[in-house]
């Protein structure tokens, strides 16, 4: 019996065959059929971002290079013609499978979280404070897994026929199984749970901001004076 055949890409069976494709420079050839303009309405949210006004501050365009990148992959997508049946049938059925509902949505929630994911990266790279970063990189870590667990969750249900969504399904359920996996959300969990149970109180004084002694707890500066009266 074969092995199932690892995944790759929702474009390209195997590494091998994308490398074995070929690409032609067809930017006259989009240019002479007006396919630039279609390009653009269909991936325009790739593109470049206009530059903010000067009068608006501290307004930066975080995913520029994400989106950078995306783009220049779609372009050599679009631009290099198929030659191999293989691939072409291999696009196809993953095009049908994605005509189900509930499959093409899980994937664009994945992209939407995976989005959101990146900006907690972000600021924990930024963050002023370290303990600061350290929570959002947590955060990161369990956007990332909460992702993986619906997208598993939908393509587990869902009656996928193509070699594509197939591989990509066991991709994913290995990815959730691993023990590397595994033991990353274990901790990220627990470390979120310790950390909702954290209690203190607050005082505001026009700005100045006092961090208390939780309310509900003992008096530990009482009990340490009782102890050393003596």
């Amino acid at each position: 019996m074969a092995t199932p055949q690892e995944f790759h890409s929702l474009v390209f069976p195997s590494a091998q065959q994308e490398s074995a494709q070929t690409r032609p420079d067809l930017r006259d050839v989009f240019h002479d059929l007006f396919l630039e303009p279609i390009f653009a309405a269909a991936f325009g949210a790739f593109l470049p971002r206009e530059k903010p006004s000067l009068y608006v501050a501290n307004r930066t365009d975080e995913d520029a290079t994400y989106r950078a990148e995306v783009l220049k992959a779609l372009q050599a997508l679009f631009g290099s013609p198929l030659v191999d049946l293989d691939v072409v049938r291999y696009r196809q059925d993953a095009l049908r499978d994605l005509q189900q509902t509930p499959v093409l949505s899980a994937l664009q929630t994945f992209q939407r979280t995976l989005q959101a994911m990146r900006g907690h990266l972000r600021r924990a790279e930024t963050a002023n404070n370290a303990i600061e970063g350290q929570r959002w990189f947590v955060d990161a870590a369990l956007a990332y897994g909460q992702a993986l667990d619906a997208l598993h969750q939908t393509l587990t249900a869902a009656d996928l026929q193509s070699q594509a969504m197939q591989a990509l399904r066991r991709h994913v359920g290995g990815l959730l199984a691993s023990s590397a996996h595994t033991a990353r959300m274990t901790e990220a969990q627990t470390l979120v749970e310790a950390l909702a149970r954290v209690r203190y109180a607050v005082r505001i004084d026009g700005t100045t901001v006092t961090v208390l002694q939780d309310p509900t707890e003992p008096d530990y500066t009482a009990t340490i004076a009782d102890t050393f009266a003596r």
